[in-house]
Parts: structure tokens; C-alpha cells; sequence
């Protein structure tokens, strides 16, 4: 998930969501996938999916 506000990538951890350390290493796993947002898409958001989608489906 992504957080326009923080600027930053998290994952579920459990109990709560935590910062994603290293997001140059996220990638997405299947090609089968949900992808839910928001109404209000900022251009960091913008970039994050750009740059997700770049390192997942090159």
C-alpha cells in the first residue's frame, strides 16, 4: 500500500502495517492481481505505480 502523505510503501505485518525498508524491491507476483486506490491520485502516487509497475511487468 501506498501512502501519498508519508511518501512511503507498507506492507501487512500481522497486526498493522509497517514501512516497506527497501521499495525497490517490491514487485508485484501475478499477473492476476486487484489493484484498489483512491478517488484523489497525486503525482508521487502517480510515480510509485508508474515505478511498481516498471520493475514488475518489464
Amino acid at each position: 500500500m501506498f501512502d501519498q502523505d508519508r511518501n512511503a510503501w507498507f506492507a501487512w505485518a500481522e497486526t498493522r502495517w509497517m514501512e516497506v525498508a527497501d521499495p525497490a524491491n517490491l514487485r508485484i507476483g501475478n499477473p492476476r492481481f486487484t489493484g484498489t486506490g483512491t478517488r484523489l491520485l497525486e503525482e508521487n502516487g502517480r510515480r510509485a505505480i508508474r515505478e511498481l509497475f516498471e520493475r514488475s511487468f518489464k
